[in-house]
């Protein structure tokens, strides 16, 4: 098992956003009211969802996951030291050994988070809705960036195309993710979730229609500065319009 305390190398769970119902309106029988509240769950977060799961789970009715469900870009190594000198050991798998780019490998990343007995314990007892930001890829990727920044070469990325590994890492997500198929785009990641009336959560895509990254002086709407895309934008346009939630959730990645 992966150790609970913190773990410098490995991050389980960055960023969730908790919906939930109180103990007290499910005691009652009375109608569920949607509660919230986020959760940022960084380098400690083996030790953190643990926490989460033995004190949320019980009044959740679900969790976003902002994306970075993975983090495909930061392979774990046997042994690191740590600043005071001591060697703090990691559990490993082949395919965390180095950055995933390979179908494989991809998965692999999921399968790695999945050794966690508290994560299982989540993913079990409470519905996840999830999103994917850059780390499920590779950090800060834009579609059809070249793969020839210091930290790639640094990484030692053999694979050059970011669409390639967008590819791989789309379908691994698919598998390991909950998401429903949408016939009208083949791996969409933005779609709405209902919550019955009261809830509506929008959940977008701010990584696989964006421009090249930049200064972000672009002196019109086009190519260069999109970061939704004109059909996601127009989607959440149409879809906020005709939503009669009492709440509305905007729920981005980025």
């Amino acid at each position: 098992m992966i150790p609970t305390k913190q773990n410098i190398a490995a991050r389980i769970v960055r960023r969730l956003f908790l919906v939930g119902t109180t103990k007290r309106y499910r005691a009652t029988g009375r109608a569920e009211i949607p509660t919230a509240s986020a959760c940022e769950i960084a380098k400690d977060g083996i030790a953190r969802i643990a926490v989460v799961c033995r004190i949320a789970v019980p009044i959740l009715s679900g969790a976003i996951h902002n994306g970075d469900t993975i983090y495909a870009d930061g392979p774990i190594l046997a042994e690191q030291k740590m600043p005071n000198g001591e060697i703090w050991k990691n559990v490993v798998s082949e395919d965390k050994a180095k950055v995933a780019e390979t179908l494989a490998e991809f998965r692999g990343n999921y399968k790695y988070n999945l050794l966690d007995k508290n994560l299982r314990t989540f993913n079990a007892e409470v519905p996840i809705f999830a999103q994917w930001d850059d780390h499920e890829v590779t950090n800060n990727w834009w579609p059809g960036e070249p793969l020839t920044r210091a930290a790639h070469q640094r990484l030692k990325y053999v694979e050059k195309n970011a669409l390639v590994l967008a590819a791989r890492a789309g379908r691994a997500f698919h598998e390991y993710m909950p998401l429903r198929r949408t016939q009208a785009e083949a791996g969409r990641v933005y779609r709405k979730i209902s919550y019955g009336p009261l809830l509506d959560v929008f959940m977008l895509d701010m990584r696989s229609y964006r421009g090249p990254n930049g200064e972000g002086l672009e002196a019109s709407y086009g190519p260069a500065a999109y970061f939704l895309g004109p059909t996601q934008v127009a989607w959440l346009k149409r879809e906020l319009m005709n939503s009669r939630a009492t709440w509305k959730v905007i729920a981005a990645d980025a």
